[in-house]
């Protein structure tokens, strides 16, 4: 313990202690030649800000939940039961162990439950304060294009997939602490006060458990330090220690949990790739987001995923073409000022953990995302403004001096009037993509055909819609035109299967299903389909044979149980088939289902207590079913109750006035009541 705490008080002394050098005049060389802000005060300046952000994005508020919003939100258990909390913040039962984020969430679930609108605000919201953050940041450093990087950072389009998309509260979320820590780090610079150290590093944890991509904010700071043109000795490395660790740690925990918990694990073909590999990956991908930020269109959910050939010369360009402007932006450091190298090493490294060198889950569809660059764009961003100000002060050289400041700031702001009004236009039309799930597929297949992650969920979609056969179309496509990967050959195979179950072709279902099994033998979703075709067909030894099959890796699923049972119970062993019930209700409390069916078999076996105790929790777990009040009727009848029956039903009728079995069975009872002799 004492070797630990001199250990601590060595480390104190040498990167806490006051630097001689004074560090509150920072030094710029990266100015636009003016800003936008005029005359407006600092508030009106952020509230004009933070209007136009919720103006453009408006068309999310009224938008619905998209992919994966249904794991994250609106069916994720951990939101709705007691104990969700502690376990979001203690165990790996989340879609991604970002438990800030899922706290959001838990919250808001208890103000606004499954409404998808109010969870849309917050992340609107919260993209803007980011907005703003970036304005105050950029300003205190010196930077002259402050509000004009802070107007495109909150307007351009190809952020609209991290706020409109629900999910992604882990980008808007994460950055939001990325840049508090900025800012209470460079406080600490200036004034040497602890607590703003230690406030930096709480708020970067913080961000850590919102989202690990901020991992890199260690080097970013250094990076600020020099281009404000400060000294950074040992001292200065030191302090930064501790972000390091943690970014590490938060780091490892993540790519863990995306190897084994995303999506089934970030491993296997999708992944396969060699470091040259990797190379042309990372260079290709920098240059795709930077394009992007230039030309943001079109701006798809899902991209491509390229074919990487490394014996193409050409496929080494992209990579080379990074290199080479790395080099001359340092060769030109001293002409150019060390801004321009500075927000393009700002890019790079905040880009790197999504730059493929990394598995990540998203890989096995594509290569790049728009979310991926949420905070990575700053770089490029501010690099564009500085470059048109510079642009705009050399072309007013031709003006007289003393007209001159006037021209350039008219002109400034004219150039920043058409590019703001012509992104937030086009992030108005992004936006309304996430109105529902189907226009966004729709859209991601007409600029990318070949997305199986599209076509897949939308053939879902429309499946249980009941639109079988463009959902048909769009499993065939997959089958014909994604041979190269089995997750969507299974994908298609499967639900093809679901699609001829539906249309009474059960032995075209079971050949569909076994298709997809003998691609991947873990396909759970086939193996459980398989057991409900082989149930319909009547052939009950093989439906349990796959049932029981599939409970040796789900023996948790209150639905196999169930179906297990059922089956069980279609082969007149009873005893077995009671069991089953019981394990399904263990595993799912609410299922209503499983106590009728008790129900009827404790009746059959002459056991009238038990059996009612399972209509009465039945009745108290889904009090608008009719199906189950009728047969608690009958049952009541059963046992000359029939007054009680009477009640029973005329409750449901008052909870359903117009339910035509409710009312047959009434007057089937109170036809019996009328015509018994009296007492």
């Amino acid at each position: 313990m004492r070797v630990v705490v001199r250990l601590w008080t060595v480390y104190h002394n040498l990167v806490m202690s006051k630097s001689k050098q004074s560090t509150r005049q920072p030094v710029s060389d990266c100015r636009a030649a003016g800003t936008v802000e005029g005359g407006l005060s600092g508030l009106a300046a952020g509230v004009l800000l933070i209007a136009m952000t919720v103006f453009a994005y408006s068309p999310v508020y009224n938008a619905g939940f998209v992919w994966d919003d249904d794991d994250y939100v609106y069916e994720n258990p951990l939101l709705t039961s007691p104990d969700g909390l502690r376990r979001i913040w203690t165990t790996a039962q989340s879609p991604q162990y970002y438990p800030l984020v899922f706290t959001t969430f838990w919250i808001e679930y208890r103000l606004w439950g499954v409404s998808a609108g109010g969870y849309h605000i917050v992340n609107v919201l919260l993209h803007a304060i980011n907005a703003v953050l970036i304005w105050r940041l950029l300003r205190r450093m010196g930077f002259g294009g402050a509000y004009v990087v802070a107007l495109i950072f909150a307007l351009h389009p190809v952020h609209v997939e991290s706020v409109a998309w629900i999910t992604e509260r882990k980008n808007v979320l994460s950055a939001l602490f990325y840049l508090l820590s900025i800012k209470s780090y460079l406080r600490f610079e200036a004034t040497e006060r602890r607590r703003w150290y230690a406030t930096a590093l709480l708020l970067f944890m913080l961000g850590l458990l919102a989202k690990t991509v901020i991992c890199t904010l260690p080097v970013v700071l250094l990076l600020l330090r020099w281009w404000r043109r400060q000294p950074i000795g040992i001292r200065h490395v030191l302090r930064l220690v501790p972000f390091a660790v943690a970014g590490g740690i938060m780091g490892v925990v993540t790519v863990l949990y995306e190897h084994h918990n995303v999506l089934h694990g970030a491993y296997g073909a999708h992944w396969a790739l060699s470091v040259p590999e990797r190379v042309i990956v990372a260079g290709r991908a920098l240059w795709f987001y930077i394009g992007k930020l230039l030309w943001p269109s079109p701006l798809v959910f899902n991209y491509p995923r390229w074919r990487i050939e490394t014996v193409e010369p050409l496929a080494w360009l992209w990579p080379l073409a990074a290199v080479l402007v790395a080099i001359a932006l340092w060769a030109l450091r001293n002409r150019w000022g060390r801004g321009f190298a500075i927000a393009a090493c700002f890019t790079v490294i905040t880009l790197s953990p999504a730059l493929g060198f990394v598995n990540v889950a998203p890989m096995r569809f594509s290569f790049v995302a728009d979310h991926f660059q949420y905070v990575a764009s700053i770089g490029v961003i501010a690099s564009v403004v500085a470059l048109a100000g510079v642009l705009i002060q050399y072309a007013s050289q031709s003006f007289k001096a003393h007209t001159r400041r006037s021209s350039i700031r008219a002109l400034g702001i004219v150039l920043t009037a058409v590019v703001v009004v012509a992104l937030g236009t086009l992030t108005y039309r992004q936006a309304c993509l996430y109105r529902n799930v189907e226009d966004l597929w729709r859209h991601t297949i007409q600029y990318n055909p070949g997305s199986w992650l599209a076509r897949g969920n939308l053939g879902v979609l429309l499946r249980r819609r009941g639109d079988l056969d463009e959902a048909t179309q769009h499993f065939q496509y997959i089958l014909d035109h994604c041979a190269a990967w089995p997750e969507p050959q299974v994908q298609a195979h499967t639900n093809l299967g679901h699609i001829r179950r539906l249309q009474g072709e059960y032995e075209k279902a079971v050949h569909l299903y076994e298709q997809a099994l003998a691609a991947m033998p873990n396909k759970h979703e086939a193996r459980f389909s398989l057991g409900v075709t082989y149930f319909a067909l009547d052939a009950y030894e093989e439906a349990e044979r796959e049932y029981r099959r599939y409970l040796e890796d789900n023996p948790d699923d209150a639905r196999a149980h169930f179906n297990l049972a059922l089956t069980l119970e279609a082969q007149e062993r009873p005893s077995e088939a009671e069991a089953r019930y019981h394990e399904a209700l263990r595993f799912d409390p609410q299922l209503a289902l499983a106590h009728i069916k008790l129900a009827g078999l404790y009746l059959r076996q002459d056991h009238p207590e038990q059996a009612e105790n399972h209509y009465l929790a039945a009745m108290e777990l889904r009090p608008r079913n009719v199906d189950s009040r009728v047969q608690y009727a009958d049952f009541l009848e059963s046992l000359g109750r029939g007054q009680e029956a009477i009640e029973l039903l005329q409750a449901g009728l008052s909870l359903d006035p117009k339910s035509k079995q409710l009312k047959s069975a009434l007057a089937a009872l109170e036809g019996v009541e009328s015509e018994s002799p009296p007492d």
